[in-house]
Order: C-alpha cells, then sequence, then structure tokens
C-alpha cells in the first residue's frame, strides 16, 4: 500500500490596517472553521469544483495560534500547489479583513515548527532592536532565549544518543 505524502503551509494572518488589534488577540471571529471555510471558497473561486474535489481530502489546519495569527494547514501532495495559489487571495475571514502570508511549505509538520520557532526568534529581535526597554528588561528576554535554545539543542542531542 502506498503512503498519502502531505504538504503543511506555515502561514501568517496579517490583518489590514484599519483592523490591526491591539493586544496582538485576533478578532474571535477568526477560528480553524472559517480559515478552512475562507480557503476553501477562495479555491472554489479560481479553480472551481476540479480545486475542491482535488484538495477536499486531508485538507485540516493542524495548529492554530490566534496571539501569534499563524497558522499550519495540512493539504495532500499535488493539489498543494492549487491552494498554494489561492492563499494569495483569500481577503476575508468570518468578518476580519486581511491577507495571508505564506511563510513556509514543508513535507512534514516538525520542519514547519522549526522553522516557525526561527520566526519568532527574528521578529522577537525586530522588536527588541525597534523598541526602548530597559537593561534589566532585555537581560530576561536574552536568559529566555537562552534557555529555549538549551531545551532544543537537549531534546536533539538526547534523540542523536538512541
Amino acid at each position: 500500500m502506498v503512503r498519502v505524502k502531505q504538504r503543511y503551509f506555515l502561514v501568517e494572518i496579517i490583518p489590514s490596517v484599519s483592523q490591526r488589534p491591539l493586544l496582538g488577540e485576533l478578532h474571535s471571529s477568526v477560528n480553524e472553521r472559517s480559515i478552512l471555510r475562507s480557503v476553501r471558497e477562495s479555491v472554489e473561486e479560481i479553480h472551481g469544483d476540479f480545486g475542491v474535489g482535488a484538495t477536499q481530502a486531508g485538507f485540516t489546519i493542524k495548529m492554530f495560534n490566534s496571539k501569534t495569527s499563524v497558522f499550519v494547514l495540512r493539504v495532500r501532495r499535488g493539489p498543494h500547489v492549487l491552494v498554494a495559489s489561492a492563499l494569495s487571495f483569500v481577503r476575508k475571514i468570518g468578518i476580519m479583513s486581511l491577507t495571508l502570508k505564506t511563510l513556509h511549505l514543508s513535507g512534514t509538520i516538525r520542519s514547519c515548527l522549526k522553522f516557525l520557532q526561527q520566526y519568532d526568534r527574528q521578529q522577537l529581535i525586530h522588536v527588541l532592536r525597534h523598541h526602548q526597554l530597559s537593561q534589566d528588561q532585555k537581560e530576561k528576554i536574552h536568559e529566555s532565549m537562552l534557555k529555549s535554545e538549551q531545551k532544543i539543542s537537549g531534546e536533539t542531542e538526547l534523540r542523536e544518543e538512541y
């Protein structure tokens, strides 16, 4: 029997300027169901019934974080090209107008999450450089980043031993 291969999209939700949340939390109308519905509608609009039928099997959201505005979308390999082209045409989810930015496309969810960790680290460094923080706050953030790096490297070392 042949294994069904999947593709994982790491996508960031970028709200329009008029609807940017104050505290980083997305509007309550943006949830996993509404995201899937909007992406399906976009696939149907661009690729028709063929696109919807081809992408229907295995089309799910594996992770959604409303605080960081990021989600991981799983699609079968092959029809993932249809979804990739349709993602850029999604302009509204629920009542919130937005754009979707594809950050990473991968064959495993693990590599998507690794990329997300690196991306979050880069975003944090960017924010730290452009905002005024006290030296104490900077030290605390630096310590927490070092702890997370040690945790990650410790996990990989354990896996390599076995």
